[in-house]
């Protein structure tokens, strides 16, 4: 689907796909299957340019294509409040 001023790709997608929920649009971002002229956007708050032309492809073609971008994994903060030889106190 062409448009023919500026918005934001969530937004556009949501034109393009009335019934769906946000989440689903979400997801076909994650997955690679949304096209803004020829390249593959991930991030919802993309803004699609005047006039561009925004494409979804199928789950299997997308896979194929552009793999999902990796999440990056948290590092897990652990704070010692107390030790000795037998215990040992933390805040997870």
């Amino acid at each position: 689907m062409r448009f023919e001023e500026e918005i934001g790709l969530l937004e556009a997608l949501a034109i393009m796909y009335p019934n769906s929920k946000r989440n689903t649009l979400r997801r076909m971002l994650t997955e690679g299957r949304v096209k803004v002229d020829g390249n593959t956007l991930h991030k919802a708050k993309e803004i699609v340019p005047k006039g561009s032309e925004v494409t979804v492809s199928n789950k299997a073609s997308a896979r194929e294509e552009t793999p999902s971008p990796k999440q990056k994994k948290k590092p897990m903060r652990i704070k010692l409040l107390y030790e000795d030889e037998h215990i040992i106190v933390v805040n997870k």
